[in-house]
């Protein structure tokens, strides 16, 4: 992901189906936290395919580098699952600040 971008960032949860699921999608670099609710869902030979689209603005709130990302959601039974958190990088953007049309 490239600061200042819109990127539509995909996870894989691999062998579950959030469809029916809260799901929230969270974004950590030190204190600064982001979590997008409800993202785009889709199921895909058993795994769940999420997609979130960020904007300008939260792309680049975060500085370059590591973030870390996980997926949490709650199902219909209050039953509340996470996965584990990996890391994407943060890329650097010469034109650091939000292009309006």
């Amino acid at each position: 992901m490239r600061r200042y971008t819109t990127p539509t960032v995909t996870v894989t949860v691999e062998g579950v189906d959030l469809t029916t699921s809260t799901v929230l999608v969270t974004f950590q670099q030190r204190s600064n936290r982001l979590t997008v609710e409800g993202p785009s869902m889709a199921l895909q030979d058993g795994d769940t395919v999420i997609s979130v689209p960020l904007s300008q603005l939260q792309t680049g709130g975060f500085a370059e580098g590591s973030i870390e990302v996980q997926v949490n959601w709650l199902d219909g039974y209050g039953h509340r699952d996470a996965t584990t958190v990996a890391a994407i990088q943060v890329e650097r953007n010469l034109l650091a600040e939000v292009v309006d049309e």
